[in-house]
């Protein structure tokens, strides 16, 4: 899960969709594409993109022991 969503906020960075994202990656609902990602990432995948909240250097790293180890799909 944790390369997934560090491949997924790099190529959010790209194409600035988080629904094109979230399908690419293969998550079923937008919704669970963006839970999972602020689990992670501590922001939404919004918030990422707008460089809202923590620095946006420091959002790219992961929360420590908040990623989520359940599997999608």
């Amino acid at each position: 899960m944790h390369e997934r969503l560090a491949a997924a906020a790099q190529r959010l960075t790209l194409l600035r969709s988080v629904k094109r994202v979230a399908l690419e990656f293969g998550f079923k609902q937008v919704s669970h594409f963006s839970r999972e990602f602020k689990l992670y990432y501590g922001l939404s995948p919004t918030a990422f993109l707008a460089g809202s909240g923590p620095a946006l250097a420091d959002a790219r790293q992961p929360i420590k022991g908040q990623a989520s180890s359940r599997s999608c799909g």
